[in-house]
């Protein structure tokens, strides 16, 4: 739950947990704080816990940024036809044929 930089994870599925701030006793706006270990209020974890598929994806628990395979398997073709093209530019086109 804890960011890299010491910060908690501010993902998009933090919106679902503020959402359900609103309906509850909490605070109307909640931001995530490493000294509350990144988890809202005990009644908002009562509605939607931390393995909720709203809030823990892909088999990672908690907010994240973890990407389904068949995204990952895309992004690396991507990236694979991008670096084929640009060695074969560099290769035909700027150092010539």
């Amino acid at each position: 739950l804890v960011g890299g930089t010491g910060g908690c994870f501010l993902g998009p599925q933090v919106k679902v947990w503020q959402q359900a701030m609103y309906n509850t006793t909490a605070p109307a706006y909640w931001t995530p704080s490493p000294a509350d270990r990144c988890l809202p209020s005990a009644a908002v974890l009562h509605d939607i816990p931390l393995d909720s598929p709203e809030i823990s994806t892909n088999g990672c628990a908690g907010p994240n940024n973890c990407f389904s395979p068949g995204f990952k398997a895309v992004m690396a073709a991507i990236m694979t036809a991008y670096v084929v093209a640009n060695h074969a530019f560099a290769r035909c086109v700027l150092l010539g044929p």
